[in-house]
This record gives structure tokens, sequence and C-alpha cells, in this order.
């Protein structure tokens, strides 16, 4: 399990803003702490390591590390399983064309880390769209475009979020409020894979512009029960009638239903992949990809591609349920819990 915090902090160094940072991290136990506050020396960042417990450090006091002087790259390795994880902690400038010199290093980080898992996150100080931005004037294509760009090219996918949409905040409250979504996680699709659980969560800003966020990855460890699901391919093979009548006709007549279904979902798996040739295999694997990405325009040739098994990932992330609410108003998270509730309400 990682846990990690990232934080554009306002004077990270005033009792206020440390103390949210060592509650927050007595709470949650961070594995990763990543403060974007820009007018910190080395000095002070080894005295904040110390009084938060944290073993290793790191900074980029507002000097180029690497060519990059907007971004902080990272190599960690899990001692546990010997795996790599390249995290990446953004503190993006304000200024448009400032920032298109970060999204080039990020497409070239991209491009040499393609089968390394990639976790990049921070404050990126731009939107990705209009309904990311509440107040002031209208936001305009040209404004997010490069940067949306940038993340459909490297193939990064954002984090699925809890909490306020908006993770800035420009302290007004009259009809000059401003609200944006400046902070997200992302990860490419390495790390999607690897990690099985993946989420994030926008905590309340205190004293603060900028809302932290918490990031908890992990490997899902209960096993859920997947129904069984009858695949349309199945029905156009010449034995499938053949199969399903003697499967079903036994004489073990005294088996359930959902053992019934078993047998003639074992007996079809058994069948089908001796018979005809590779052509009508290769077929049959298309029809299945085809079913469960629903694209209608899926065509052969194309089942191993980067786009169908993205397609495939995403399609489960949306239809994954992680949080309900219940009759009573409140988010209740966790299988059992979300499970019950379900069962409750219908």
């Amino acid at each position: 399990m990682l846990k990690s915090l990232f934080w554009n902090v306002r004077s990270v160094r005033s009792q206020n803003s440390f103390h949210k940072i060592q509650m927050l991290h007595r709470h949650h136990k961070f594995n990763i702490i990543a403060l974007m506050e820009p007018f910190q020396n080395a000095d002070n960042i080894q005295r904040f390591k110390r009084r938060l417990g944290m073993e290793c450090s790191n900074y980029n006091c507002n000097e180029v590390l690497v060519d990059f002087d907007q971004m902080l790259t990272l190599k960690l390795l899990f001692l546990e399983n010997n795996q790599y994880l390249i995290i990446s902690i953004m503190y993006a400038k304000c200024d448009a064309e400032a920032r298109i010199q970060l999204w080039n290093d990020i497409y070239c980080i991209s491009n040499d880390i393609q089968n390394s898992p990639w976790l990049i996150g921070g404050d990126f100080n731009v939107i990705m769209s209009d309904e990311e931005k509440i107040g002031s004037l209208p936001v305009y294509p040209n404004e997010y475009e490069d940067f949306a760009f940038c993340v459909n090219s490297c193939d990064l996918e954002e984090v699925n979020f809890k909490g306020s949409p908006f993770t800035w905040w420009n302290g007004r409250i009259d009809d000059q409020c401003i609200f944006k979504r400046l902070d997200r996680y992302m990860m490419n699709q390495v790390g999607l894979g690897y990690f099985g659980l993946v989420e994030s969560e926008h905590l309340a800003r205190t004293g603060c512009d900028h809302a932290p966020m918490l990031l908890t990855c992990g490997q899902k460890t209960d096993v859920v029960r997947r129904p069984f699901r009858f695949l349309k391919f199945w029905s156009e093979h010449a034995e499938f009638q053949h199969v399903m009548k003697d499967s079903w006709i036994s004489e073990e007549a005294d088996l359930s239903i959902n053992e019934e279904v078993v047998r003639v979902k074992e007996a079809l798996f058994e069948t089908s992949p001796t018979a005809g040739n590779r052509e009508i295999l290769q077929k049959t694997q298309a029809e299945l990809k085809k079913q469960k990405t629903c694209i209608q325009w899926f065509t052969e040739g194309g089942k191993n591609t980067r786009f169908f098994h993205n397609k495939v990932r995403g399609k489960r992330k949306r239809l994954s349920i992680n949080r309900i609410q219940n009759k009573d108003g409140e988010w209740v998270e966790g299988e059992d819990l979300v499970s019950a509730a379900a069962q409750e309400y219908f």
C-alpha cells in the first residue's frame, strides 16, 4: 500500500500550515510527502524531514534539476518486490508560454519510461476543461488545449478523486470568487495495471488557497465472485447446441442451476479451442474483444493494441463502485458497506 500527499502549501514554515501537515501524516502515515513551496532552501527541507520522521528527502529550490525547472522526477524502489515507481512532482508556472516547456519535458519522460509505472501529480496551474472553473471570465479551449494534448500524447489517465472538484480558491467570497481545479494526479497505463486500486481525495483547504491531495495506491485483496456472462460468439460455434444439450442433460440431475452453468461453461471452453482452424480462432477472439469493449467499429488486427487495452481498463474503472450514498444520505466505502447499502435500498 502506497500513500502520498501532494500539496502546494502556502508558507509551510508557519505553525498552522506545518501543524496541518503533521496531523495529516499522523492520521494517514504517508510514504511520500510532496510540498510545492517555491521559497524554501535546503536547510529548511532537512528540518521538515526530521520533524515529520521521513527517512529520505529531495528538493528543487527554484533551480534546474536535469533541465526541468517546473518538475522534479524521482525513481523509487519498493523493497518488498523490487519494483520501481517513477514519480514526477509538478509546480507549473503561471505563464502559459512557460508551461509549454513543461509539456515538452513531460512528453520526453513518457518516451523514456514507457515500461515503468509512472505517477505524475501536483500543481499544473491550468484546468483541463471549462467545467473545472467557476467564476470570472469564461475559459477558451486555447487556454488548456496544449495541456490536454500533452496528457493524451503521453497516454496518461486521470486518477479518480472524491471531495470537492475544485482544488484552488482565490480567497474571495464576493462576486469576484473563483474556483479552479489546478491540482491533480495522473498515472500511465503501466502504473494503473500494476496497482489494483488507485484513488485520490481532495482534502479540505485550511489556511491555504490549494487543497491537499491524498493518493492511495495498493492491491485489492478482496476476491469478488464474478457473475457468469454469456459470450455471443459461443452460439456461432457448430458444436454449441450439442455441447449445451449434453452438458445440461446429464445423469447428475440434482445439480443446482449454478453448477449446471459452470458445467456448460467448462464444456464450451474445452470444445472451442480444439475445433476449427487458426483463422476461425482469431475471428472468435476478435469477437470476444469487440463484445468486451462495445466498440462497433472494432476491426480485426487491433486486438493487441494499446488502445484496446486502455479501452477495456477504462471501462472497468468506470463501472467499479468504490463508494455509495446510503438512504440516510451518508457516503460509505468498502465492499461490505457498499453491498449492504445497495441491498438495503433495493
